[in-house]
């Protein structure tokens, strides 16, 4: 076909990676083989032995599925066999699978002749066949079972045989092995241990694939649920005094479990947990768990894992779910079944997934779990996260998750080993992983909504708990929060955010409620900032891509990579060892397995007829390349298919991702078996080798890239622009919750300061009637002056008002912020918040003296560290430093009504009077006031240096412009003449400033310089011991002449003094 050869060319030999891809798929017609046949490549195929490192995680849920499960166990070959063949001389032989259905019947008539059940005995006279017999019959299940031929045995067979073992289990029904529970446990133990053998047996039987229908009764299905629930609550009981004594009272040895539950319901919670804390205290030796327990203990795992397995291979009834799901539930109440905990998460799970019609009650029994669990503020967290060293969250966070994961139900024809026919005849209609996702979300929402009801319902020594029960499910939930294996904890957190924005939250009525959702939302909302930092700080240029939010999401990639073609980092790839030709990195690995699939997809389509339909809809000149979001989920899709553990939560999470992404695809609908497709692209391509591996680590950077685009990270700005509302509340216990919110939400971000919204509504709480409100307000901006200068530059202006505040604490907390950003920052324009600092030097309170002191001490006159020997460029003597700190003080002074306050500071600058009394008794440093000394001197020096670079370069209306440094000399001079009197030359200042009393310009400002060279010169010239006789003779001509001509009294006054 003219259509093929295009198709094929466009490709440009991606699908040369894949030979032999579609060897061995038979398909259902013969006409689609050949539409598809010229699409098989022919060249190298990527290496195999790189394939994903296996998860060797230490994490509970692999340890059961490595050594619980009933695909483990039907792994291992009978004891039986083992002596049978070592003991043939001539080697071991292959039976036919006649023999070993021959051999299988042959062991069960004689199990069943054991049992000596006469026609008319009662149930008393049964006898219990003997532990070791029982053990024998599940090996040759489990062999026979192995051997794929466990269906082929005759229904009568079987038939006898589970008849007999329903009469095994019904000998042993009441019998308990906990000692405290039974004094005769050591003779029921053979009996219990034969009856959960038994049931081993019938599991073993009844989830082999392919099964008479007839062997499900319904009856025996109960049976067994019911005497491996009392199996679990004797068990619990023995392992933890806080659970026997809460649901089985002493004296009350064969009481039913039921009624033990329901007696627990009725109390309130915290008298439940007030009960366990009491029963906890009582430590004995009785308390150790007997090897009996343990071993029965292993075995009721390996019985929960069968019945996990039976949920997908049978319908049971409605009395079945229920009665399992509920004993499911129960181990979650003591802290030592961690093992029995997550196989009972895992049936629970596969209930939710299976049974739709009881996902109401799942769900409730969830939220009276939460109920029941004591609370702590460091709760027991004993579920370990695959691959995070000490990372652990509770079991009740696990179930949620994997709860909301497993209400999107995977298509029953993708569960199981799929080729493309498969995914083309699966008829899943295009609004499937829609509704997935729907339900995935209803399901949170009828948890979060029965969680906050409660918690608003509760009475108040209630709600204390109900809220730390709340922050350690949000706890765990952040801590699970872009991590490969789980994507229901965005979904989870989205809808409490949801809710907590409206009537259950910011808009209720209760303010105690308002100010819990403000806490939550902030802790959430920050760590959302926080991932958006980390991940724009990603160097990686496809992460780069995704997050970048000026670029195209779906743009191309181009084809080139370090291992590929030696262009860009691949996701660590090209630092692996052993690297070889035809080595393929993830990147370039997925997207070519994704040409291939898309290419699939449009033949598939030009077969039915839909190219023509579908062609006006793409306008872009390369219509169906692969994108980069694309390529990038499907990396992290094809990572938790190699590198997780191969059961049904993996392939869950999988469908899971698919379900949002498809979601978020505007034209999804268009392409569902493509999308169908990438779940199992690795079956369906079987044999197009793999990539290199993918480190854990570049796993969760994709997942937290990916999560960046989903809806919940988006609704980052809706989160924060409700809690900058907040701050308007008129309760001041609100706006003070809302804005340590946006403080932590700041911690993570600094440059939200920086946002017009953030800085509106921080400066109006600079305002707020509450003195801790403004504090508070006045702390978020002070905490990130010194690390985001430029951000406190905007709200300098704001911070001095507040230096006049009525407050103490928030005048001193204004006075530290500018402090610090001046030091952060020297050459920042500061004068007005000095001016403002300044005037409370005579504050009433003497600690904000001794603060406002302190800090012009600190910014001006005391020595920086490190070495400042830069000279000013214009010739001075002057370092730079000194230069610019004098200009400050100009700067200030130029805006203040006159020099007094400066005046003060300089004194007690001087005199260190502003040091803590501790200081003073201590002793001063001599050095420190030698370098103060020394200091004021270089500024008395620049301040003259500058009166002659001011005057020389200017004309009489410039005067103005030099008052400012005579004034701030005059205030030095006043503090201290012997500062303008250097030992060099000690006439120095006299001789300059003396000529600038022949000015004859009659104004005020004039008059006002006269006045205060003339005060120098006065303060000076009684220091020098022969100062020049012409400097002094002119000097006294001057003065004479000004008190004849000079129309203002202050320089005639002056001039006579």
């Amino acid at each position: 076909m003219v259509h093929g050869s295009i198709e094929v060319d466009r490709l440009d030999g991606v699908l040369l990676f894949f030979s032999g891809l579609l060897d061995g798929q038979e398909y259902q017609n013969q006409e689609r083989e050949k539409q598809f046949e010229y699409l098989a490549p022919n060249l190298t195929k990527a290496r195999k032995d790189h394939a994903f490192p296996p998860d060797d995680t230490s994490s509970h849920r692999e340890d059961l599925h490595n050594e619980l499960s009933p695909g483990s166990v039907a792994s291992r070959k009978p004891k039986v066999r083992k002596k049978d063949n070592s003991a043939s001389s001539s080697g071991p032989s292959i039976p036919s699978s006649q023999e070993v259905i021959a051999n299988f019947r042959e062991l069960v008539e004689d199990f069943c002749g054991k049992a000596e059940i006469p026609d008319n005995a009662d149930g008393d006279d049964w006898l219990s066949i003997a532990l070791n017999d029982v053990k024998v019959l599940v090996n040759e299940i489990t062999y026979v079972r192995s051997k794929g031929m466990l269906h082929e045995i005759p229904m009568d067979t079987l038939t006898c045989l589970l008849h007999v073992i329903d009469r095994q289990i019904r000998c042993s029904q009441g019998l308990s092995i906990d000692v405290r529970e039974n004094p005769d446990a050591a003779d029921a133990e053979h009996s219990v241990f034969s009856a959960l053998e038994s049931i081993h047996a019938a599991l073993a039987i009844m989830t082999n694939p392919d099964m008479p229908k007839q062997l499900y009764r319904e009856e025996l299905i109960e049976r067994i649920i019911d005497f491996s629930r009392h199996q679990i609550m004797d068990c619990m009981a023995a392992s933890n005094p806080t659970f026997r004594a809460l649901y089985k009272p002493a004296g009350n040895v064969t009481n039913d479990g039921d009624e033990d539950e329901d007696d627990m319901e009725n109390g309130p919670a915290s008298k439940k947990r007030r009960t366990a804390s009491n029963l906890s205290a009582r430590k004995s030796s009785a308390n150790k768990v007997s090897a009996s327990i343990y071993s029965a203990v292993q075995k009721l795992c390996l019985i929960l894992g069968f019945l996990k397995e039976l949920l997908t291979t049978v319908r049971l009834s409605d009395s079945c779910i229920l009665q399992l799901a509920k004993t499911c539930f129960t181990t979650f109440l003591v802290d030592n079944m961690q093992l029995l905990q997550l196989k009972a998460i895992g049936v629970i799970c596969m209930v939710f997934s299976s049974y739709t019609q009881h996902r109401s009650y799942l769900v409730d029994e969830t939220l009276n779990l939460v109920r029941k669990l004591q609370f702590s503020k460091n709760a027991i967290r004993t579920y370990h996260l695959a691959d995070e060293e000490q990372k652990q969250i509770q079991m009740i966070t696990a179930l949620l998750v994997h709860l909301v994961q497993f209400s999107a139900n995977v298509p029953d024809s993708l569960k199981g080993t799929v080729n493309w026919s498969t995914i083309i005849d699966a008829s899943v209609d295009a609004n499937y992983p829609i509704n997935c996702h729907e339900a995935a979300t209803e399901a949170c929402c009828l948890f979060w909504t029965n969680v906050l009801q409660r918690f608003t319902a509760a009475k108040s020594q209630d709600v204390s708990e109900a809220k730390g029960i709340i922050e350690n499910l949000v706890q765990d939930l952040l801590t699970v929060l872009n991590l490969p294996e789980y994507p229901a904890a965005a979904p989870i957190l989205e809808v409490l955010c949801v809710l907590l924005l409206q009537n259950a939250g910011l808009k209720s009525k209760d303010t105690s409620a308002r100010c819990f959702a403000i806490d939550l939302l902030g802790g959430i909302a920050s760590r959302l900032k926080r991932d958006s930092v980390i991940c724009s700080k990603e160097k990686l240029w496809i992460l780069q891509e995704l997050t970048d939010a000026e670029n195209d999401s779906s743009k191309i990639l181009k084809n080139k990579c370090c291992v590929c073609l030696g262009g860009r980092d691949c996701m660590g790839a090209g630092s692996q060892e052993n690297l070889q030709r035809d080595s393929v990195c993830p990147l370039c690995f997925c997207k070519q397995q994704l040409s291939v699939l898309q290419s699939y997809y449009e033949l598939e389509n030009k077969e039915k007829g839909k190219r023509a339909s579908t062609a006006h809809k793409k306008k872009t000149a390369i219509p169906d390349e692969v994108t980069a979001v694309d390529t990038v989920q499907q990396i992290l899709l094809n990572y938790l298919q190699e590198a997780g553990p191969q059961d049904d939560g993996n392939l869950f999470s999988r469908w899971f991702y698919l379900c949002m992404w498809y979601k978020e695809d505007i034209s999804s609908q268009e392409k569902i078996i493509y999308y169908l497709a990438r779940l199992k692209s690795k079956e369906i391509l079987r044999d197009s080798g793999s990539g290199l591996a993918l480190s854990r680590d570049w796993a969760k950077k994709i997942c937290l890239a990916l999560g960046q685009k989903n809806s919940f990270s988006r609704g980052f700005d809706k989160i924060l622009s409700l809690l900058l509302a907040s701050l308007r509340e008129n309760s001041p216990v609100i706006r003070a919750k809302a804005l340590r919110a946006v403080s932590s939400i700041v911690e993570a971000d600094p440059e939200v300061l920086g946002d017009k919204r953030v800085q509106s509504a921080v400066e109006g709480r600079f305002c707020d009637s509450a003195i801790s409100v403004r504090e508070a307000a006045l702390e978020l901006v002070g905490r990130h002056i010194a690390s985001h200068p430029d951000v406190g530059l905007k709200y300098i202006e704001k911070v001095a008002e507040r230096i006049k505040d009525t407050g103490v604490s928030v005048r001193k907390r204004a006075i530290k912020i500018i402090r610090d950003l001046c030091a952060s920052n020297p050459n920042a324009d500061t004068s007005h918040a000095f001016v403002e600092i300044i005037s409370r030097v005579n504050d009433e309170e003497s600690s904000v003296q001794d603060l406002v002191c302190k800090t012009f001490y600190e910014l001006w006159f005391d020595e920086p560290s490190g070495s400042h020997k830069h000279l000013v460029a214009d010739g001075s003597s002057v370092p730079m430093e000194i230069a610019t700190k004098t200009e400050q003080i100009v700067d200030m002074l130029r805006k203040m009504p006159n020099h007094q306050p400066l005046i003060t500071i300089i004194k007690r600058s001087l005199t260190l009077e502003f040091l803590p009394q501790s200081s003073k008794a201590a002793g001063i440093n001599s050095s420190m006031m030698t370098s103060l000394r020394k200091r004021c001197e270089l500024i008395c020096r620049r301040l003259l240096e500058r009166i002659l670079q001011v005057e020389e370069g200017a004309d009489n209306e410039t005067k103005i412009h030099t008052l400012p440094y005579v004034l701030v000399l005059q205030a030095f001079c006043i503090v201290d003449p012997t500062l303008c009197t250097p030992v060099t030359d000690p006439s120095q200042f006299v001789v300059t400033l003396q000529p600038y009393l022949k000015n004859k310009v009659d104004s005020k400002s004039t008059a006002q310089l006269l006045e205060s060279i003339i005060f120098v010169i006065d303060a000076v010239i009684p220091l020098i011991r022969k100062p020049p006789q012409t400097v002094v003779e002119e000097l006294e001509q001057d003065l004479k002449q000004m008190i004849v001509r000079h129309s203002f009294l202050t320089v005639v006054h002056a001039c006579i003094k």
